[in-house]
């Protein structure tokens, strides 16, 4: 199988049918051999943050000497960064190959149930039989949306979950209201299977703690009550966390803070089954973990910063972030959304802060619509305008912008990606 024809299974937008169960994702995955099965898994879930969590875990066990599996998405450059053992992604050859094996399985099934499989449930299964003939001692799986019905909710018995944060995205699949998307991301609490949770509203946190409960399953909250910071600049940051203990880390903004406590929760319950992984691994993982695209700080003059922010909740902690690197600073903005999400609520966050925003679309068919969404902002009295392409935006950048002007990137991870890898192009 060429790549053309590879990408054309594993990353487009076939597939057809509803998503109400599992039962298409476990008959592939039993063609295949169950290689899900016997798999050491730690499972995250959340709106937003369980990118960077699964991140910091697979690090920290890989940093320790661990064969560690990480199986994330969206990717930003690359399909072949979804998948990766101990940060070396999958190679194209391995991606062809296991195409290959799985395309006359897909082939069949689809025939046999008369609807076709998604992409990303033929790529969960890919990962799961790479990770499996890879022999990997660990695999730290993030879930695509939601978590109960999820392709990568087939894992039998978890060596630990995490729920990140909860907060309103891909409402279409998940339900209209906060309750129900936690039960969809409580769905992958398992029997007897511990669960980490970051902090929720009250409501919230009952549901998970009724799942937890009918599941037999341990629950840790991690609370920012606890949180005591040391250090915090574009660069660095460390904090106190329950007292005495000092986590570092690389990743910018307070709510990288919680990612950070989470994945140290979660790497302790594992070392509870796993004594070989000491303190200090985990706490040199956690500090030394990178993750593009969030809070990313690209140059110092000007300032430029690359942020995934694309939900409301992602948007509030970027404006969080703004008010303590920035205060009373304004900045250019120039962002690009799908077009499902709720722009303009999002751009409200941010508007006494801008200077003035530039709008692109991140991508042909799904972007949302520039023209409208400008004419929203500048019926509201803000500056704001189109920009034609990637290129002009890294243009900007380079030959218009003052020394001391703060540019801020953000919105879709499509964007985010796109722009990344036109900018290491650039870079050589």
């Amino acid at each position: 199988m060429n790549w053309k024809e590879t990408i054309s299974l594993i990353n487009t937008t076939r597939g057809t049918g509803d998503k109400k169960n599992l039962n298409r994702m476990r008959l592939l995955l039993k063609e295949l051999g169950n290689p899900e099965a016997d798999l050491p898994v730690i499972h995250v879930a959340g709106t937003n943050g369980k990118g960077t969590t699964c991140a910091y875990i697979a690090h920290s066990l890989a940093r320790a000497g661990y064969k560690t599996g990480l199986y994330t998405s969206p990717h930003l450059e690359r399909v072949n960064e979804r998948i990766r053992i101990n940060d070396c992604y999958i190679s194209d050859q391995d991606l062809m190959a296991l195409t290959g094996q799985i395309a006359p399985i897909v082939q069949r099934l689809e025939d046999s149930l008369g609807e076709k499989y998604y992409s990303f449930e033929i790529l969960t299964a890919l990962a799961f039989l790479y990770f499996k003939q890879a022999g990997v001692n660990f695999l730290v799986l993030e879930t695509g949306v939601g978590g109960k019905i999820d392709a990568t909710n087939v894992v039998p018995s978890p060596l630990v979950s995490v729920i990140t944060s909860i907060g309103y995205d891909h409402t279409h699949v998940l339900g209209n209201t906060l309750e129900e998307i936690t039960r969809h991301k409580a769905g992958i609490i398992k029997k007897d299977c511990p669960v980490v949770v970051g902090p929720l509203a009250d409501h919230l946190l009952a549901i998970v703690k009724e799942v937890s409960k009918e599941m037999d399953s341990n629950l840790t909250i991690v609370h920012p009550d606890k949180f005591d910071i040391v250090h915090q600049t574009l660069d660095y940051q460390s904090f106190k966390y329950g007292g005495d203990l000092v986590l570092e880390t690389q990743m910018i903004g307070n709510h990288q803070l919680i990612n950070t406590a989470l994945a140290y929760e979660a790497l302790k319950i594992v070392q509870q089954s796993y004594p070989d992984l000491t303190d200090l691994d985990i706490l040199e993982g956690l500090k030394t973990t990178h993750w593009p695209g969030r809070m990313q700080k690209l140059s110092d003059q000007p300032v430029v910063v690359l942020d995934g922010a694309h939900n409301e909740i992602g948007v509030k902690a970027l404006r969080q972030s703004i008010d303590h690197f920035f205060p009373g600073k304004k900045i250019t903005y120039f962002a690009g959304m799908m077009v499902e999400k709720d722009f303009a609520k999002m751009f409200d966050l941010l508007g006494e802060t801008a200077d003035k925003f530039y709008l692109i679309s991140p991508d042909l068919t799904r972007g949302f619509d520039v023209d409208q969404a400008v004419q929203s902002l500048t019926d509201k009295g803000y500056q704001a305008s189109s920009v034609a392409s990637l290129q002009a935006i890294l243009d900007y950048i380079n030959q218009q912008a003052k020394a001391d002007e703060i540019i801020i990137i953000f919105g879709s991870l499509y964007l985010v990606g796109d722009f990344l890898k036109l900018y290491h192009e650039a870079s050589g």
